[in-house]
């Protein structure tokens, strides 16, 4: 039982570091892409913030959301 724990830790370690390449490499090198840069942009110019966790928690949102309560 006691081989299970380096077994557990080198799991652990390829699937932080697995993230970690996602999160520092691949996820800004899509970011900077064409397309995606043209639509961060467009959310930016709007007050849109992507990572937002609801959109009623945009500033935006409030117009919509007052128009929508009328109806």
């Amino acid at each position: 039982m006691m081989n299970q724990r380096p077994r557990g830790t080198l799991k652990l370690g390829v699937i932080m570091s697995a993230i970690a390449i996602v999160w520092l490499q691949i996820l800004p090198w899509v970011a900077v892409q064409p397309a995606i840069a043209a639509h961060l942009q467009h959310l930016d110019e709007q007050g849109i913030d992507p990572s937002a966790m609801f959109y009623t928690d945009l500033d935006a949102m409030e117009p919509i959301l007052r128009r929508l309560e009328r109806h």
